[in-house]
This record gives structure tokens, sequence and C-alpha cells, in this order.
């Protein structure tokens, strides 16, 4: 099941045009891994990966935001 889970994974962030779509894709992960040890497993081997966001008000600061796949952690750099 683990790329129909990923699928579910990618709508569990806020949408905020979508409000709702985050709280229905929580209760689909919900029931898919209620009494499932294979989809629980796949969960948690995910790790996380790096990443980095620019917004406009960011960029008008010189600044990002990038997380570190190996920390987990969260820091402001400049561009």
């Amino acid at each position: 099941m683990g790329g129909g889970l990923a699928v579910l994974l990618c709508f569990c962030g806020t949408d905020f045009d979508n409000p709702f779509t985050r709280e229905w894709a929580l209760l689909a992960v919900r029931n898919a891994c209620e009494n499932n040890l294979e989809n629980q497993r796949f969960i948690d081997s995910l790790q996380p990966q790096e990443i980095s966001i620019q917004s406009e008000e960011l960029k008008k600061l010189g600044m990002q935001v990038k997380m570190s796949g190996q920390t987990g952690k969260f820091s402001f750099v400049p561009t």
C-alpha cells in the first residue's frame, strides 16, 4: 500500500484554499494504518528530507528557511 499511502500523506499539509483536505487526509491515513502493520512500518520508515522555503516576504529580507534532512531542524539562512 506504500504508493497509495504516500499519496494520502501528500494531502496532510495545510491547504488554505481547501482547509478540510488535510483533515480528511489525516482521517484516511488513520484508517489505513489501523490494524495494518505494513502501513505503520511504511510511515515509521519515512525520514525528513532537506527542503528550502522561499516566500516573497523572506525574499525581501534576503532570507530563506531551510530544513536539514539529517537533524530535521529548521533554520533561517541568507540567500
